[in-house]
């Protein structure tokens, strides 16, 4: 009796420990079923919001586009004192090729210009490589509101200068020829030479 006692209860154990083990075994299906998945879900996870940065990235990338505004200072631009005579063709200066240009002459010394609503002003100035002979020389000068910013002397075969001059919140920029001098240094009569301020131009940043 003992023994059938004894070989019931290790079938009984055997059973317990065999459902137990199943229990488990199913446990650690699903435990791996959702470790497998969850990694897969990780995984897309991690993709995704790396193709988001990316694409965040190269959006962020791109320059914000930044309009410029530009216009030559040419036939179609009138002084609103003085006179400017301009000139479409190419004009050299020291040897160096320009596209347009404005002049003045000892008889037609100065063009002033509106400036209000423009950033900038730019230009290159020198003297006509074909000109009168003997060239005389200029002073030239620029003023911005009547206050003089800049002035030079300048001759045949001498480098252009380039300016570029601010004129936010300004009202008025003017160009000078002030004096035309003859290699002594009389005072040239003549209107054949030509002071050249080349491809000048307003500029403005789109706001």
């Amino acid at each position: 009796m003992a023994g059938s006692d004894g070989q019931h209860m290790t079938k009984g154990t055997l059973a317990r420990v065999g459902g137990v083990i199943a229990v488990v075994a199913s446990l650690i299906g699903i435990l791996n079923w959702f470790g497998v998945h969850s990694s897969e879900m990780l995984a897309r996870r991690v993709t995704a919001a790396r193709d988001g940065k990316t694409r965040h990235a190269a959006r962020g990338a791109s320059p914000k586009s930044s309009k410029v505004r530009e216009q030559a200072i040419d036939g179609g631009m009138a002084p609103v004192a003085g006179v400017w005579q301009y000139h479409g063709g190419k004009v050299v200066v020291a040897g160096k090729v320009f596209a347009g240009y404005g002049n003045l002459t000892a008889a037609t010394p100065f063009a002033t210009f509106d400036a209000r609503g423009w950033d900038t002003f730019t230009c290159s100035i020198g003297v006509n490589d074909s000109h009168a002979t003997p060239a005389p020389e200029f002073d030239a000068a620029l003023e911005v509101d009547g206050e003089s910013l800049w002035e030079q002397r300048l001759g045949e075969g001498r480098r252009p200068e380039t300016l570029q001059v601010r004129l936010h919140g300004h009202r008025a920029i003017t160009l000078r020829c002030l004096r035309a001098l003859n290699a002594d240094g009389t005072p040239y009569a003549g209107e054949i030479a030509e002071l050249v301020f080349a491809e000048p131009k307003l500029a403005t940043q789109g706001r």
